[in-house]
């Protein structure tokens, strides 16, 4: 078993494997992507255009990079779907119906690991949403193209809209909602600070078998130690050969300190 060491690149990420029902031992990372794992994702990935989208004029369209959509017996969303697969059985199987999806930097493809895991969680039958609260730099409009503007979290956190069920777009997907950042604020911090996100949280938790969240880069602020403070539970995103053990290390010693249980990483080789 390889040891973590500090200021390594995960090029060879070998965490020590952990029981998601135990607590993770300080400095052990759950493994939920094998570096075999990845070697045969790494062979098998194409390149997609960002600004290719699938849809009709007027209607959600959803970019080429969704894996699930876009190639669904491929080798991407193989591992995607062996991730919801351990997610059903260790984490919604055991009543937890939240996860914040976090990561050290933004060049990891979290928000796209983020909307990958949402559809295949709602094609597989879960009531899912898909909220981003990344109100610095939001990514998830990257791969679901809205027909419109509508109001998103900035809005409702801010006052400007006072009802939460207006700011979700009900069934995009069979089984999918999504929440978008919409106006982005002057203090992003203060308002997932505030009460009304821990209360929107808890909403959608009860009317939601499973709400996963796309996390701000926790390099950049301290938003992402907010959020996955209010969704308890957490999985961190990392990429071969871009993040440094020792980055990933500090942020499960920040989410340990807050009482966030890291149930796993995601190794993203693409």
């Amino acid at each position: 078993m390889t040891q973590i060491q500090d200021n390594k690149l995960m090029d060879a990420f070998d965490p020590a494997r952990q029981d998601l029902e135990g607590e993770a031992e300080a400095g052990a990372v759950p493994e939920l992507v094998r570096d075999d794992d990845a070697e045969f994702l790494d062979a098998g990935s194409t390149s997609i255009e960002l600004d290719s989208f699938d849809g009709a004029p007027g209607s959600y369209r959803f970019s080429r990079r969704i894996a699930v959509l876009s190639d669904p017996a491929g080798v991407e969303s193989s591992a995607v779907g062996a991730l919801r697969n351990h997610l059903s059985q260790q984490h919604l199987g055991l009543g937890r119906r939240s996860l914040a999806i976090c990561s050290v930097d933004s060049d990891v493809n979290r928000s796209l690991v983020s909307a990958n895991l949402a559809i295949a969680a709602a094609q597989a039958g879960a009531s899912t949403v898909l909220v981003d609260t990344n109100l610095r730099d939001p990514e998830l409009e990257t791969y679901f193209q809205p027909p419109g503007d509508q109001p998103g979290l900035g809005d409702y956190l801010s006052g400007t809209v006072e009802d939460p069920g207006a700011i979700i777009r009900a069934e995009v997907l069979p089984n999918l909602s999504l929440i978008h950042a919409g106006t982005l604020p002057a203090d992003p911090q203060a308002l997932l600070s505030g009460r009304r996100f821990d209360e929107l949280i808890t909403g959608l938790m009860r009317s939601f078998d499973f709400t996963i969240v796309d996390c701000p880069a926790a390099r950049h602020s301290s938003d992402a130690r907010r959020v996955a403070s209010v969704l308890r539970y957490a999985l961190i995103v990392v990429k071969r050969d871009v993040t440094y053990v020792s980055d990933v290390k500090r942020l499960i010693d920040d989410f340990s300190s807050d009482r966030v249980t890291i149930v796993g990483t995601f190794l993203n080789v693409g």
